[in-house]
């Protein structure tokens, strides 16, 4: 999505300006995805070893992802 989303922006630029894109000329990607603290995962662990349930909090986990392409332009 985020591909799509980069080479729609650059499209809509490039026809703002005047000019066509060429080739990819350069691509990176960077993401971000929560990391959660040990500390936690090993007090979940003491507690099922005890015998108790491991409660499960419903919820999402958001990753995020941006993409970078340069584009020769003609």
């Amino acid at each position: 999505m985020a591909i799509n989303k980069a080479k729609q922006k650059a499209e809509e630029i490039s026809s703002a300006l005047g000019v066509s894109l060429g080739r990819i000329i350069n691509f990176s990607e960077d993401y971000y995805s929560p990391v959660y603290p040990m500390r936690d995962y090993d007090m979940a662990m003491e507690e099922s070893a005890g015998g108790s349930s491991v409660p499960i909090e419903v919820g999402e986990n958001d990753i995020s992802v941006t993409a970078r392409i340069q584009y020769e332009i003609k």
